[in-house]
C-alpha cells in the first residue's frame, strides 16, 4: 500500500494464468480515492510491494513469475520508479525500503545506503552486521541489527538510531524478544520463549523515552502476528485465528473487527482500515467495525 492525500495505491495480489498479459489485473497497481470503492489500474507493470511515494513517483519492487503452475507473483528485488503524470518508468536499482525528503534509503547487503529519487549518487551511510530492518520517525533512521544466535537458537540483535546521513550513531536497546511493529517512534513486541517464539505479555518500547511498559494482551497464551496503530488504536491479528481486532494501546477496550476469514496485512488510511484475507481479497472496513467493503479490481 502506498497513500497520498485521499489517495490510495495498491498491488492486486490475487494471480491469474494470464498475469504477464499486459490487460492482466494480476499484480499490478490500482489506485482508489479513499472515499469510493472503485479502484482503476494506473499501471501494467507487474509489481510486488510498494517501497514508497514522493509527489507524483511511485516507488516499487518489481515482480516474477515463480515458474510452476498457478504459482504467486514474487518480489524480484529490483525498484522501478513510475512517474504518474507521464506514465513513464524507470528502473532504479537495489531494493528500497524508505522514500523520504527527496532521498531514498534502502538496505543492500547488510550496508544501509543513501541516494537520489533516481537512484544515482548513492553511498553508504551505516554498516553494522546483518542490517535486517529500516525504519524512519521523527528526523532519525532506526535500524534492527541481525547479531547472530543464542545458545538456545533465539536470534539476537540491538536496535541503533542514526541521523538522515548516518552519522551520530546511536545504540538504543537490546532486540527485546518476538518483534512485531514499529510504529509512531515504539516499538511493540512480546517475550521470547527458549525457542525464539512470542509469548504473553506484550510490551511497547518508546525510542524517545527509552521507557518500557507492558501492554496486556487480552487472549491467553496468545501475541500479535501483525498490527497496526493509529492513535490510541491497536489493530491486531493473534497467531491463534488471525481474525482483526482492534484494543487500547494500555491494552482495554479489546474488540473483535472481523472474524469471516483470516488477515494478513492491516493498512490504515485516515477513515479506513484495508486489509487482505488469506485468499488475497482486500476489504475495507470502518474502525468500529462497521460498513465492510470487498475492493474489486
Amino acid at each position: 500500500f502506498a497513500f497520498q492525500g485521499d489517495s490510495v495505491f495498491f498491488i492486486n495480489t490475487e494471480s491469474s494464468v494470464l498475469y504477464d498479459l499486459p490487460f492482466s489485473k494480476s499484480f499490478r497497481m490500482f489506485g482508489i480515492n479513499n472515499n469510493n470503492t472503485n479502484p482503476i489500474k494506473i499501471s501494467s507493470n507487474q509489481a510486488s510491494y510498494f517501497s514508497g511515494i514522493i509527489g507524483e513517483r511511485i516507488y516499487y519492487s518489481g515482480a516474477t513469475y515463480a515458474g510452476y503452475f498457478l504459482a504467486p507473483i514474487i518480489s524480484s528485488n529490483k525498484t522501478y520508479c513510475y512517474n504518474l503524470r507521464t506514465q513513464q518508468t524507470e528502473y532504479i536499482g537495489s531494493n528500497y525500503y524508505i522514500a523520504l525528503n527527496n532521498r531514498l534509503y534502502y538496505c543492500d547487503n547488510s550496508e544501509i545506503m543513501q541516494s537520489d529519487l533516481d537512484g544515482k549518487n548513492s553511498k553508504v551511510i551505516a554498516a553494522d552486521k546483518y542490517n535486517v530492518e529500516i525504519y524512519y520517525d521523527s528526523g532519525y533512521l532506526y535500524y534492527l541489527t541481525d547479531e547472530g544466535r543464542t545458545s538456545e537458537n533465539v536470534t539476537k540483535g540491538s536496535w541503533y538510531r542514526i541521523d538522515l546521513d548516518g552519522k551520530n550513531k546511536t545504540f538504543m536497546f537490546n532486540d527485546p524478544g518476538y518483534y512485531s511493529g514499529f510504529i509512531c517512534n515504539n516499538i511493540y513486541y512480546h517475550t521470547k520463549n527458549d525457542r525464539g517464539y512470542g509469548i504473553n505479555p506484550m510490551y511497547e518500547y518508546n525510542l524517545s523515552t527509552k521507557q518500557d511498559k507492558m501492554i496486556y494482551t487480552p487472549l491467553k497464551d496468545d501475541y500479535v502476528d501483525n498490527l497496526n496503530v493509529s492513535g490510541d488504536w491497536m489493530y491486531y491479528t493473534n497467531n491463534k485465528n488471525d481474525y482483526l481486532y482492534k484494543m487500547k494501546l494500555d491494552g482495554t477496550e479489546n474488540e473483535l473487527l472481523y472474524k469471516d476469514s483470516k488477515v494478513r496485512e492491516i493498512y490504515i488510511t485516515k477513515n479506513y482500515i484495508f486489509f487482505y484475507d488469506t485468499n488475497n481479497n482486500l476489504y475495507r472496513i470502518n474502525p468500529d467495525g462497521t460498513n465492510l467493503n470487498k475492493i474489486n479490481p
